[in-house]
């Protein structure tokens, strides 16, 4: 993305090419993940305890586009991963009775489901999408 000139030169710090930076100095990464069942693509940022806004920022720019992500999630920290099964939310193809939906999150949920970074500087909120089971053949 960097040599194709997609990211703008102000997202780039010259001595960590692995992350590009939001105007908030948030660090982004963005990469392609699976394992033995499926593969999808991942983008995680990096945000802390301050950033209760920019969470509900994220929550609403995610509902927006929910008819595109298979889901969101949070960790508290690489270490500490407590709570992740607990707090994903699902796009529209993968809703269910038992799965909380993105387009039905109200500012009081994702003001709830952002509390998770509450006590930690080191939270991250992912975005999943273009999910792909991989066959059994």
């Amino acid at each position: 993305m960097n040599k194709l000139g997609t990211i703008p030169p102000e997202m780039i710090d010259e001595n960590d090419r692995e992350y590009i930076y939001d105007v908030f100095g948030n660090k982004i990464l963005i990469n392609f993940s699976g394992d033995s069942k499926a593969d999808y693509k991942r983008m995680q940022i990096y945000i802390g305890d301050s950033t209760r806004d920019m969470c509900i920022n994220l929550f609403q720019m995610a509902k927006l586009r929910s008819g595109l992500i298979w889901q969101t999630l949070f960790t508290r920290s690489t270490e500490d991963v407590s709570g992740e099964f607990a707090n994903r939310v699902f796009g529209d193809a993968y809703c269910t009775r038992v799965r909380t939906c993105l387009k039905d999150l109200t500012l009081d949920k994702m003001d709830e489901l952002c509390s998770a970074c509450t006590g930690t500087t080191e939270c991250s909120f992912y975005i999943l999408w273009d999910f792909q089971e991989i066959s059994e053949s």
